[in-house]
């Protein structure tokens, strides 16, 4: 596991070789996070930029800052992710959906289409 202190020297050289090429146009940058813990979530969570913009949504909370430019439009986006598991307790399962439906085709219409005859 990286410490914060090698991360920031690595950023720092991506950061130099991008000064090296200011025109270089760079469609939808990205820097992701993936801690294993609650604990290092959090951490990477106060020490990110502002504000932050959260989603917990099945099957991931996540953390968001957008890097604006002066015209509000996005520059580079900025992730923290973990499996909403390991930051939450499950309260209940997931139930999967069921459904009750009219048939659509008779069944000769059915065997047709199934068939790749013509109906």
């Amino acid at each position: 596991m990286a410490k914060a202190s090698q991360v920031a020297a690595a950023l720092r050289t991506l950061a130099d070789a991008l000064d090296k090429h200011p025109e270089l146009s760079i469609n939808r940058p990205l820097l992701a996070f993936y801690p294993d813990t609650k604990e290092e979530f959090m951490g990477l969570a106060k020490i990110a930029p502002r504000p932050l913009k959260k989603n917990f949504t099945d099957p991931t909370a996540e953390i968001e800052h957008r890097f604006m430019d002066e015209k509000g439009h996005v520059i580079a986006w900025f992730y923290i992710q973990i499996p909403r598991n390991k930051v939450c307790d499950l309260v209940e399962p997931a139930k999967p959906a069921v459904y009750r439906c009219e048939p659509i085709f008779s069944e000769a219409e059915e065997a047709a289409i199934l068939s790749d005859q013509d109906v």
